[in-house]
């Protein structure tokens, strides 16, 4: 409604080997703002003799569950023969209807649903030491699952006053999947091949109906 502005972009960066690390910073007038590493795929997977090819499947990180940061913590202390090559962040980066307490006695306008939702992925995903840092260091391909919408959706949740009515649902729905899109992926269905070994992460949370 013309509240608040958020701009964002998505950025391909060809002409990378495979099988290798990369640090990767923003500069904003020069100045750095933000670091990450990035790893790409290798063209085939390892021998026995190599590392091997090491997949982390995560799901439901709840940042006012972790206030000292101990997924963060845990994830830099992997040993280097244990880092992944790639994460799979299977649903719940986020917790949009965190607290409950506060979503059970108020109902919401869209301006305020969008400031809400970006503090809320702001405080999980800045969160260092904490969640960021295993955000920013590797391959990430995410998919969303309730939390990133509120706790049953698309149904209504009992202790969420919002997805009460269903032009609530359908207002929360909307708005929060803009902000999935633009902080995790706007693909429903993602796809990737390591030498013979293939992957593909579905979405089947954003576009299920109410039955």
């Amino acid at each position: 409604d013309g509240a608040h502005r958020l701009d964002y972009q998505r950025l391909i960066i060809t002409g990378l080997q495979p099988g290798r690390r990369l640090p990767v910073r923003l500069l904003v007038n020069d100045r750095p703002q933000a670091d990450a590493r990035v790893t790409t795929l290798p063209a085939q997977l390892p021998t026995l003799a190599d590392k091997p090819f090491t997949v982390l499947l995560s799901s439901c990180f709840c940042q006012r569950e972790d206030a000292e940061g101990a997924v963060g913590r845990t994830y830099v202390q992997l040993p280097a023969a244990a880092r992944p090559e790639v994460k799979i962040l299977c649903g719940d980066q986020v917790y949009l209807d965190d607290p409950w307490q506060h979503y059970l006695w108020n109902t919401h306008d869209p301006s305020e649903l969008e400031a809400e939702f970006f503090r809320n992925y702001r405080a999980t995903w800045m969160q260092e030491p904490g969640f960021r840092q295993l955000l920013t260091d590797g391959a990430n391909y995410f998919t969303a699952d309730d939390h990133e919408y509120w706790n049953n959706a698309p149904n209504f949740a009992t202790v969420i006053r919002d997805t009460w009515s269903r032009d609530g649902r359908q207002q929360w729905f909307a708005t929060a999947g803009q902000f999935y899109q633009m902080f995790q992926t706007s693909a429903s269905i993602t796809t990737f091949a390591v030498g013979r070994l293939s992957f593909l992460i579905a979405d089947t949370r954003s576009h299920r109906d109410s039955h």
